[in-house]
């Protein structure tokens, strides 16, 4: 059972809350998704499909309850990389708050036009499949209701986004890593224009660089 539950807000630019629990001795604290216990992180983040009922944990863990007589009422267990039981309050905070920053980090959310631009591209993907196809079938696909560089020029920061994305992708480490940064920094609203000129400078420096040193 909990012994003690605070919740305070703390000072934070998304808002969001901080949740510690005090359970037998160990505190627990719920921030960002993230579980840790006594200051040693144990989840970076839980989702709900990874919480179970206590009879559908591990073989070792139901072992464990049922040698030590251990009570689990209102317990879960939580599959993350270290495995935990605890307390469904907290699995359930912690599942909440992951979701909670999955929306608010979702292009397709936060970001306008992202979902238009992603199907324009789709739908001269799909243009070329039948295209391909027609040569069989002798039927012509449908044109390309929009082209991509029509919603980016309405839509310019989402194209930035779809920009930093696809470095994001690049086989080398460097420029995929410059897009990662870059899509994040996007998404939590800083100027896209600055974004993308300091991601392609920053690829810049480390494709010299890597020249440089062979």
């Amino acid at each position: 059972m909990l012994n003690k539950l605070t919740c305070w807000p703390v000072s934070r630019p998304d808002g969001k809350m901080r949740k510690e629990y005090e359970v037998n001795g160990k505190t627990i604290i719920v921030e960002n998704g993230t579980l840790t216990v006594n200051g040693n992180k144990v989840c970076d983040h839980v989702y709900n499909y990874q919480i179970r009922e206590i009879k559908d944990a591990p073989k070792f863990i139901r072992d464990h309850v049922a040698k030590n007589k251990l009570d689990m009422t209102g317990k879960v267990y939580v599959d993350c990389k270290t495995g935990l039981t605890i307390n469904r309050e907290i699995a359930e905070e912690a599942a909440r708050q992951t979701e909670e920053n999955r929306k608010a980090t979702d292009p397709n959310n936060v970001i306008e036009g992202y979902t238009e631009i992603k199907a324009a591209y789709a739908d001269v993907a799909r243009y070329f499949r039948d295209l391909e196809k027609s040569y069989e079938t002798s039927i012509g696909p449908n044109p390309i209701a929009v082209q991509p560089e029509d919603v980016e020029k309405k839509y310019p920061k989402a194209a930035a986004y779809v920009e930093a994305e696809k470095y994001s992708k690049a086989d080398n480490y460097d420029k995929a890593n410059a897009g990662k940064k870059a899509m994040e920094r996007i998404v939590a609203g800083e100027n896209y224009e600055t974004v993308i000129a300091e991601m392609k400078a920053e690829w810049l420096a480390d494709a010299e660089k890597a020249v440089l040193n062979n």
